[in-house]
């Protein structure tokens, strides 16, 4: 199996390596469909199912989620056996990159989601928060701090995020829905963006275009001559995914060929439907941690974040809502041949001095939530 890599806040070298793709493969898709946030109830309240569902909910998945190839999770070493993703809505983080958290456990604490050395290295202090925050460094850093310095390519996809504008004008210049970094391989995508304004861009790139799907694939200049750039106008909203790691050119086949429209998603997972049924999905920030595969922290404060007691299970998915004044989070654990986590170890492995916490448990799915 190839050697994984992660982009990590500390330094970043943006390289990269890989061939060209051809072989694309098309299928159809469900259109994706938003659902309500549940309304929380007093703390902690355990909702116990004593009879299996035999199948998760049907949710339908967001158009997010669908992008991301599942045959990275072949088990057969030829591609990865796990997958890290991570979820930004840009206007969300837009509003709040420079603000800092003024609600329960993060009420003395002075970190943000601004992509700086401080808030690489302050943790929050409550290890419910610490995943959700991580995936945010992690998104925002490999969108400004890697895309944005590619040439041609960087001061279009600045713009289109908002970024090139002053900060009271960034949300008026934004383009960009969705910022996506899927880890192996390292892939970040750009949902929403104007692909128009990206092909001209990329005028003067060498390309690759394909007779069976309308996805174009350009290889970068300068410093990142060696990556590849993938613009798909296949989905509703324009996709834009750039390789922000040093990859093979057989590792991106699978997310090329979904940019297609072809193959199946990380969706059709069945630890992942469950955690579809449990609305972890719309929130601004959602990082998801699948088939074994998990965050690798640095060694800094985050890396304690009682999951590792909750062990083993097959998908973990986390999101965050916040405002400067209020904040939700929630962990959502799966497990398919297995118990999920009981609601009682999921209290004891989380701090639950302030907030209003809400726990469920299923054989197959549970949750716990957090809000203040």
């Amino acid at each position: 199996m190839r050697r994984r890599r992660y982009l990590q806040t500390a330094g970043l070298a943006v390289s990269g390596g890989l061939a060209g793709c051809s072989d694309l493969g098309v299928g159809n898709e469900t259109t994706p469909t938003a659902t309500d946030d549940p309304t929380p109830t007093e703390t902690p309240t355990p909702t116990e199912e004593p009879t299996p569902r035999r199948e998760p909910s049907n949710v339908a998945p967001p158009l997010w989620l669908l992008l991301l190839a599942r045959e990275h999770l072949d088990n057969t070493g030829e591609f990865s056996d796990g997958a890290v993703f991570q979820r930004v809505d840009w206007e969300w983080y837009l509003g709040m990159r420079s603000t800092s958290p003024e609600w329960g456990p993060t009420g003395d604490q002075r970190w943000t989601f601004e992509i700086t050395k401080e808030n690489a290295e302050i943790a929050p202090s409550a290890d419910i928060l610490k995943t959700p925050q991580w995936g945010v460094i992690i998104a925002a850093f490999n969108a400004e701090v890697g895309v944005f310095n590619f040439p041609n390519l960087g001061p279009e996809l600045e713009r289109q995020c908002g970024m090139a504008a002053e900060a009271g004008e960034r949300e008026a210049a934004r383009v960009v829905d969705e910022v996506v970094t899927y880890d192996s391989p390292n892939v970040t995508l750009f949902i929403g963006a104007d692909t128009d304004a990206v092909h001209d861009a990329l005028a003067d790139n060498d390309r690759n275009e394909f007779d069976d799907a309308a996805v174009t694939e350009y290889t970068g200049t300068e410093k990142a001559a060696a990556q590849k750039i993938l613009v798909s106008e296949t989905w509703a909203r324009g996709v834009v995914a750039v390789e922000t790691g040093r990859e093979e050119s057989e590792d991106l086949l699978p997310l090329l060929q979904r940019l297609a429209d072809g193959h199946e998603s990380v969706a059709v997972e069945q630890s992942v439907q469950w955690c579809l049924g449990e609305d972890v999905t719309e929130a601004p920030v959602v990082t998801g941690e699948v088939n074994g595969s998990r965050y690798p922290f640095g060694g800094n404060g985050r890396s304690e974040r009682s999951v590792e007691r909750l062990e083993p299970f097959d998908t973990l998915m986390t999101s965050l809502d916040a405002s400067r004044s209020t904040g939700t989070v929630r962990h959502v654990f799966s497990r398919v041949d297995g118990a999920a986590p009981e609601s009682g170890d999921l209290e004891a492995s989380f701090e639950l001095e302030s907030g209003t916490w809400r726990t469920a448990y299923h054989p197959s799915v549970s949750t716990i939530e957090a809000r203040w």
